[in-house]
C-alpha cells in the first residue's frame, strides 16, 4: 500500500530531470521555489503533442506563456508553426473587424477581489517594461472576443496571446479568417487572410505597426530597472514576429520589401475612430493602444458613388425611390465573391450562400447587412443604399391569368404577355416603376414567359454593375 501512495502527480518528464521525490507520501513538504521551474524544464516536449496536447502543472497564465513559448524567434516548440498562424489571425482579425465588419468586443477582466484574484495575481509573471516610462503587468488583462467567445486577450511580451479552447465555438461562424482541414472544411483554429484584398490590407496595417512600435518600444539593453532587459527581449520578439511576418505578406503580394504597403480604400483609424474600449490602463500603455486600432475605410479616396458590384445600373433621371443605390442580391452573383457593400465581399458573410440568404438577406429587402447601416455620410452629403432580393422585391406572389378569350394586347406586344398555357399580367410590383419606366420594362428587361410542368417560369432582365441579371420564378397553378 505504501508503495501505491508513493506515485509522483507530475507529467511525464525526461529522465534527465532534476526533480526530488517526496520522501513522506501524502503530506506536505517544503521545498524551495526553484522546483517549479526544474518541474517546468523536466517536462517532455515532443512531436507528439501536436496530436495531443501538452500536459503540464495547471497555471491560469500557462497559455500565454505558452504562446510566447511558441512563436519566438528560432523556437523548436512543436505546436510554434499552429501558434504562430493563429497569433497572425488574431492580429488580422484585430486590424479588420470594422472595414469587414467583424463581431470583434472587448471585456475588461478585474483581479482586485476574491481569493480567486489573489492566486492569480500571485501567480502572474513580473511586469515587463514594454516601453521606456510603461510596464506592463500581466494582471491588466483585457479579453478579445469574437461573436461573444473568448479567443485571446492581450499580452505583454507577445502583443496578444490566443485562448486555448475556442475553436469549436468559431467553426461554424461566418469569420473567414480560420485554418482549414485537408478536405477545405472550417476548423475554427484562427489564421490570416488569404484572398488578396485581405492580404493587401493586413498588409498596410502590419508596416504601419512596425513603424510605430519602432518608437514605442524599450531597446536599451544597458537599462538596469526590474522588468527591462525582460523588456527589451520582448521588443526584439515583437519586432522580429512582425517584420518576419510583413515580408511574407510583401513576398505573397510581390511587393517591393523596401516601398510602405499602401492598400487600396483602407487607413489605420485615427485616434477619434478607434473606438477603443474604455479600459483605464490603455491610457499610459501605448503599444496596447496601437494594437487595437483597426482599418477603416478611406471614403475621401473612394468616388462618390455606387459601393457595391452587385449595384443596379439606375437612370438618375427615372430614380423615383428614397435611395441612391440598390444592391441586387440573387444566388448566382453571390457565388462570384463579389463586393456586396463597401469593403464587405461575400466569403466576409460567410461564403454560404444558403447560410447568407437567410441571415443577411432573409427578406424581400433591407437597408442593413448585419449590424452595419447601408448609408455613408461625408463632407455634408449622404449615400442611402438598399438591398433587394429581385424576384420577392420586384415581383407579386401571386400570377394572375387574363380572363376571356380575346387578346389583352396587339399582335406585336403579345409576346410580353402570353404562353402556351394562356394569357398573364405581367406579375410587377409598383415598386418596379421606380426605376424602369414602360419602355424600359419592355425593352431592356425584357419579361418572358415559358410553360412548365405544372406551372409557368416568368423572368426578365436586370442590369446589374454593367451586365445582365437574369431574374426567375415559377408560378404554380392552382388546383380548385
Amino acid at each position: 500500500m505504501q508503495d501505491r501512495l508513493s506515485h509522483l502527480f507530475l507529467p511525464p518528464l525526461v529522465e534527465s530531470a532534476n526533480v526530488q521525490e517526496p520522501t513522506d507520501p501524502g503530506h506536505w513538504q517544503n521545498n524551495e521555489r526553484r522546483v517549479l521551474a526544474q518541474i517546468a524544464n523536466g517536462i517532455v516536449v515532443d512531436q507528439q503533442a501536436k496530436e495531443r496536447g501538452i500536459s503540464s502543472v495547471p497555471d491560469p497564465w500557462a497559455r500565454p506563456l505558452t504562446v510566447q513559448s511558441a512563436v519566438a524567434p528560432q523556437s523548436r516548440h512543436p505546436l510554434q508553426e499552429q501558434i504562430t498562424t493563429e497569433w497572425r489571425g488574431l492580429l488580422s482579425l484585430l486590424a479588420l473587424r470594422r472595414v469587414r465588419g467583424h463581431d470583434v468586443t472587448f471585456a475588461p477582466v478585474s483581479l482586485d477581489r476574491g481569493r480567486m484574484a489573489e492566486a492569480l495575481r500571485r501567480l502572474a509573471p513580473r511586469p515587463v517594461q514594454l516601453e521606456p516610462q510603461t510596464a506592463y503587468a500581466w494582471t491588466d488583462v483585457l479579453l478579445i472576443r469574437y461573436n461573444g467567445t473568448p479567443i485571446g486577450a492581450l499580452s505583454p511580451t507577445t502583443l496578444a496571446y490566443t485562448a486555448a479552447d475556442y475553436a469549436e465555438a468559431i467553426r461554424e461562424t461566418d469569420l473567414n479568417l480560420q485554418q482549414r482541414d485537408e478536405e477545405g472544411r472550417k476548423t475554427g483554429l484562427l489564421a490570416p487572410p488569404t484572398e488578396r484584398e485581405d492580404l493587401e490590407y493586413v498588409a498596410e496595417w502590419v508596416d504601419g505597426l512596425v513603424t510605430t512600435l519602432g518608437g514605442m518600444l524599450l531597446t536599451d539593453d544597458r537599462d538596469t530597472r526590474p522588468g527591462a532587459q525582460r523588456g527589451v527581449i520582448s521588443a526584439r520578439t515583437i519586432n522580429a514576429l512582425l517584420s518576419d511576418w510583413l515580408a511574407e505578406l510583401k513576398d505573397q503580394l510581390g511587393l517591393d520589401p523596401l516601398v510602405p504597403a499602401d492598400a487600396r480604400d483602407v487607413r489605420t483609424a485615427s485616434s477619434e475612430e478607434a473606438r477603443l474600449p474604455d479600459w483605464e490602463p490603455l491610457d499610459d500603455h501605448a503599444v496596447w493602444r496601437r494594437v487595437l486600432t483597426p482599418l477603416v475605410l478611406d471614403d475621401g479616396e473612394i468616388p462618390w458613388g455606387n459601393r457595391s458590384d452587385l449595384a443596379l445600373d439606375l437612370d438618375p433621371t427615372r430614380n423615383h425611390s428614397s435611395v441612391d443605390e440598390v444592391v441586387v442580391v440573387t444566388r448566382r452573383l453571390l457565388k462570384g465573391n463579389p463586393r456586396v457593400w463597401r469593403a464587405r465581399r461575400f466569403s466576409h458573410l460567410g461564403g454560404d450562400v444558403d447560410r447568407a440568404l437567410s441571415t443577411y438577406f432573409a427578406s424581400s429587402s433591407g437597408t442593413m447587412i448585419g449590424d452595419e447601416p447601408m448609408m455613408i455620410k461625408e463632407s455634408g452629403r449622404e449615400w442611402r443604399a438598399m438591398w433587394v432580393r429581385p424576384e420577392q422585391y420586384f415581383l407579386t406572389d401571386t400570377l394572375v391569368q387574363a380572363p376571356g378569350g380575346e387578346p389583352l394586347l396587339s399582335e406585336t406586344e403579345r409576346p410580353l404577355n402570353e404562353a402556351r398555357g394562356g394569357r398573364y399580367l405581367l406579375p410587377f410590383r409598383r415598386e418596379i416603376l421606380d426605376f424602369f419606366g414602360p419602355e424600359a420594362i419592355r425593352d431592356k428587361l425584357r419579361p418572358q414567359f415559358v410553360d412548365v410542368d405544372n406551372g409557368v417560369l416568368f423572368s426578365f432582365s436586370l442590369p446589374v454593375g454593367g451586365k445582365e441579371e437574369r431574374v426567375e420564378r415559377i408560378y404554380r397553378h392552382m388546383t380548385s
